[in-house]
């Protein structure tokens, strides 16, 4: 029904009257002709009904011949909503136009976007798509796309699989993540773990070897920890493996570093904003040549139009001109204090960050040269390191 309905609209068709004239004889001769009426309605001496566009013109006569009249009341469809515009040209020429440019730039690729990146960055894979260029402003006929896909799987080892989407003038670089591969000790020398710093066990887990400290021992850088040597009761003989475990231990860990009060200060001198109008991948700049220098910085943002949730390849880019001037200067004790807490942070999550600090204290020494910061800390680390027992092979153990 909802199909009909559809095609009625789509070939046109009007809501006409008949009146004064015999209703049953137009009924029965329209019937006969083969003449399509349809949602008839009398309404006193009235005929209300609808008929397609063809259908209508075959009913004058039929009317006639029964001493009535029809009118149009009211049209529907495509043909009627599109027919004041025939003698339009330059409107059908426009729209002519439009559908071929419409076509013809939905051949170009305008619009890039990455999804399913975790470790690798958006901007990694579009930079890299563009130096083979896949890029805004390409024809999708001049990229193969298959190659492309076969060449980022060897570029990055960190993709397990990729596919370029096309819709239209957009692409989707789907990307899955390849799991990191753990790392496979194959080597067959028999080896012990050993203390790399000075601490005091609070926990210890050999996997492989003998065990040889205990909780609440302190032992200083080089002591054995886990040893790939032990006795065996079952067979009554040493025997060899490549010793491995977790030990923990409670250490001390220092940061020292020194901050100078004269430091170089960057002034801005001026501050202009200028814009470039972007079409389609190219860049129509709204501002005369600015002049580039040494102390000159620039940054760049985007603004593009959306429709329906999809960036169009129209928009705005604005540059931001800064120039400025260096000096040095002396800063004050408080900057000082804060360049070195920010400092030491940066430093404690570079260099402890997979420690367990239990307490930290920190010195501070101001003078007219600077500042200087020495940081005591308490850590849980792990203290183990691997060494080799030189030109023995490791076996089964019994």
């Amino acid at each position: 029904m909802i199909l009909l309905r559809f095609f009625r609209w789509l070939s046109g068709y009007v809501e006409f009257c008949f009146e004064a004239g015999f209703c049953e004889g137009f009924i029965n001769e329209a019937h006969e002709k083969g003449i399509k009426i349809y949602s008839l309605e009398k309404q006193g001496d009235k005929l209300f009904g609808k008929a397609s566009s063809r259908s209508y013109r075959r009913l004058h006569a039929v009317a006639l011949r029964h001493g009535g009249t029809i009118k149009i009341i009211k049209k529907h469809g495509l043909v009627f909503a599109t027919g004041k515009f025939r003698k339009r040209t330059g409107l059908a020429i426009g729209a002519f136009i439009f559908v071929f440019l419409l076509s013809f730039l939905s051949s170009f690729i305008w619009n890039i976007e990455v999804t399913g990146c975790e470790n690798l960055s958006s901007a990694q894979i579009i930079s890299y798509l563009n130096a083979n260029g896949f890029k805004s402003g390409v024809r999708w006929k001049n990229i193969n796309r298959d190659n492309l896909e076969f060449s980022m799987l060897s570029q990055f080892d960190e993709i397990a699989w990729v596919h370029i989407n096309r819709y239209g003038s957009r692409a989707v670089i789907e990307i899955s993540e390849a799991t990191p591969k753990p790392e496979i000790n194959n080597d067959s020398a028999a080896s012990n773990v050993t203390a790399r710093k000075d601490g005091i066990i609070v926990k210890v887990s050999a996997k492989k070897g003998w065990q040889c400290v205990n909780v609440g021992d302190a032992v200083t850088q080089g002591d054995l920890l886990i040893s790939g040597i032990y006795y065996s009761e079952v067979d009554k003989k040493n025997h060899f493996v490549s010793a491995n475990g977790e030990v923990l231990a409670k250490c001390v860990e220092k940061i020292d570093f020194t901050i100078k009060r004269t430091q170089s200060i960057k002034k801005t001198e001026s501050k202009k904003s200028v814009k470039a109008f972007l079409l389609f991948g190219l860049e129509i700049p709204l501002y005369l040549p600015q002049k580039t220098g040494v102390n000159v910085e620039k940054s760049d943002s985007f603004k593009y139009l959306k429709l329906n949730k999809t960036t169009l390849p129209i928009g705005i880019k604005t540059t931001v001109i800064r120039t400025y001037s260096n000096s040095y200067e002396d800063v004050s004790d408080d900057v000082l204090k804060k360049q070195a807490k920010t400092k030491l942070a940066q430093l404690k999550k570079s260099q402890l960050s997979d420690y367990e600090i239990l307490s930290e204290k920190t010195k501070l020494e101001i003078t007219a040269e600077g500042i200087s910061s020495s940081t005591t800390l308490n850590c849980i680390e792990n203290i183990e390191k691997i060494n080799k027992i030189s030109g023995v092979e490791t076996e089964n153990e019994p």
